[in-house]
């Protein structure tokens, strides 16, 4: 089974976000409403996954063969 780590992330935040919004109940109808539109907003609670595509790397001589 592969892992996708998008979903993993995804999925990750929601659980946080689940979370905070049953631990914290604001009394204040205000307070409450800022928590749960913070807790929607895109990169409140965590940054999106970074990727970067990259080339391998070349073969070469071992390390010993460096003479280093």
């Amino acid at each position: 089974m592969t892992l996708n780590p998008i979903t993993v992330v995804e999925q990750v935040i929601d659980e946080y976000r689940s979370y905070l919004s049953t631990e914290f109940q604001a009394r204040d109808p205000q307070l409450r409403e800022a928590l749960e539109a913070a807790l929607v907003e895109a990169g409140f609670l965590a940054q999106e996954p970074f990727f970067q595509a990259h080339r391998p790397f070349k073969s070469g001589r071992r390390w010993r063969e460096l003479g280093l």
